[in-house]
């Protein structure tokens, strides 16, 4: 069967073998987080210096940057400024009270508590009390797992300083990097603390029972109660123990559903498989991290039948039109087992196939120009004529191909795009009214000009912005 396969922005994505550094800061100031602010920008650990100790930020994504956190400390470190009573602590991090980000950005610390550093007292950020963390019951029975007491916890309620202070390196930072003792360590939480058998029947996750902030998917209950009368068997996930959350994906059966924050627990499992439905044509590259430390064979597919609707405030709303199709497509790839499928390759066209005497500039209709500026390579638009500016050409093959390249081959980069160096290749296309988009080869989705003068790779359909001609030199 024809599958149309979800896809991410890789732009920037790491996967590292080797542990994260842990290194340890001496005379930092902790200044703590406000309880009633989530912009709160002013706290974290600061170095005597007061910059901003970038391990032990809250960071995020490429180009990488913190969750609002300053560089620079709103005050002055000083001796003015009381020591804390201990005379070492283990950083634990930012604490998150979203299930899936305590997964992601919690947890990625802890897999270096453990021999002398289990002896200290953890200092943490968080908006609620060390009581209010531990009232929560899913987050109380991880920090069991992990043999960390209330009491082993400090959030102090004002500017400190801290004499030393271990840094554990993330193992996992969200939309960047992922280390594979992050996948080791949630493995062996999974195995050594996991409950409950789901049997060898495939999984459906539903969302029938979670009212989420985020997304809501209407009628995708229904998909769920065709499943089920056919042999799935239909979990929700939030009515589970924790324990029991550890088990719900396998090595042996596929756990399938719409990709959300129960996708997060197929890092407690090795080798996992599975079925992941988009509702539109990309998902958020935790979960490829996650699944490329993990050995996961999960496919991401766009799945048929959902329309988008206009957004609840931040809230993205879908509706399943056609819950028997989407039903029926899930019982498709489950029994042609999907997961077992290579991800189509990226394809481009021989070398030697572009016509090497005929070369182009890509022109935008603001009547700009594709270029880059030799200090970063970071493709552009405008009509600089500075002389670190280089317009790109564009070599074109018989086959509908175009090659974007410099006279004296720069390394490019495409901003949300992995691709990088010398060559960057997309399909050209034309629309009815004979306009031409630049297709991304591996999205699917069209180059688009915004006015500011970058670039993006996210566009369905070809207008304005997403057209371009060319200009033979």
């Amino acid at each position: 069967m024809n599958v149309e396969y979800a896809h991410i922005y890789q732009n920037g994505l790491k996967i590292f073998d080797e542990n994260p550094p842990i290194d340890i800061i001496k005379d930092c100031l902790y200044i703590p987080r406000i309880n009633y602010r989530m912009d709160d920008g002013q706290h974290g650990i600061y170095d005597f210096y007061g910059r901003l100790v970038d391990a032990g930020g809250s960071r995020r994504g490429w180009p990488n940057h913190t969750h609002g956190q300053s560089h620079n400390c709103c005050i002055s470190p000083s001796f003015a400024y009381p020591w804390a009573p201990e005379e070492c602590y283990f950083y634990g991090g930012h604490m998150h009270k979203h299930y899936g980000h305590f997964i992601i950005q919690v947890l990625p610390r802890y897999w270096a508590r453990k021999g002398d550093y289990k002896k200290h007292k953890i200092l943490v950020h968080s908006m609620e009390s060390v009581g209010e963390l531990f009232s929560i019951p899913w987050m109380r029975e991880f920090f069991n797992i992990l043999d960390v007491k209330e009491e082993d916890f400090v959030i102090f309620d004002r500017p400190t300083r801290i004499k030393n202070l271990i840094m554990p390196g993330a193992s996992f930072e969200e939309e960047h990097f992922a280390h594979k003792i992050f996948a080791e360590f949630c493995n062996n939480i999974g195995l050594q603390e996991g409950e409950g058998d789901l049997g060898d029947k495939p999984v459906f996750l539903t969302r029938s029972r979670f009212t989420s902030t985020l997304r809501s998917i209407q009628d995708e209950y229904k998909v769920a109660d065709i499943l089920e009368a056919d042999g799935f068997r239909v979990i929700s996930p939030e009515t589970l123990t924790l324990r029991e959350q550890f088990n719900i994906f396998s090595q042996h059966r596929p756990t399938v559903g719409f990709v959300g924050s129960a996708f997060h627990n197929s890092i407690f499992c090795p080798s996992p498989i599975g079925v992941a439905l988009s509702c539109d044509w990309t998902y958020c590259s935790n979960y490829y991290l996650s699944d490329q430390v993990n050995n996961a064979s999960i496919a991401y597919l766009k799945a048929p039948a959902v329309k988008t609707l206009p957004m609840d405030g931040p809230r993205l709303l879908y509706k399943v039109e056609q819950p028997e199709v989407v039903a029926d497509y899930i019982r498709q790839v489950v029994d042609d087992k999907i997961w077992e499928r290579s991800k189509p390759p990226i394809s481009t066209p021989a070398e030697d196939n572009f016509i090497q005497d005929k070369k182009y500039h890509i022109k935008t209709d603001h009547g700009t120009y594709l270029q880059i500026n030799k200090q970063t390579g970071i493709i552009h638009h405008s009509n600089s004529v500075d002389p670190d500016t280089i317009r790109l050409i564009g070599q074109l093959s018989p086959t509908g191909w175009i090659r974007l390249t410099t006279p004296s081959g720069e390394i490019l980069t495409m901003m949300q795009d992995q691709r990088q160096g010398p060559y960057l290749y997309y399909k050209m296309q034309y629309d009815p009214l004979n306009r031409l988009g630049l297709l991304h080869p591996l999205y699917k989705r069209y180059l688009c000009a915004i006015p500011n003068g970058t670039l993006d790779n996210n566009r369905s359909d070809i207008g304005d912005w997403e057209s371009f001609s060319l200009e033979e030199l």
